[in-house]
């Protein structure tokens, strides 16, 4: 019985330290126009999410919208710049 109960404390400390490293995560995301965005590639394309901006957000880390570009729009919003 004491052993069941220190490996549920062990298991809740645990969950707290990543926690922490995703409100340091948050703060160093690249932005454009001010919005906080991470990129990955997913069957050659890139995903672009897009996070709300501000401080002491309620749900920091849920996007706020998304967008998939191809090779293709890529070289179309190469050309805008």
């Amino acid at each position: 019985m004491i052993t069941y109960n220190i490996s549920k404390i062990y298991v809740f400390k645990s969950f707290q330290n990543p926690y922490k490293q995703l409100i340091s995560k948050q703060n160093m995301r690249d932005t454009i126009g001010n919005y906080p965005y991470d990129t990955t590639k997913v069957n050659g394309k890139t995903v672009l999410k897009f996070y709300p901006k501000g401080e002491n957000l309620k749900h920091p880390d849920s996007p706020k919208f998304s967008i998939t570009l191809d090779k293709e729009d890529l070289k179309k919003l190469a050309k805008i710049a």
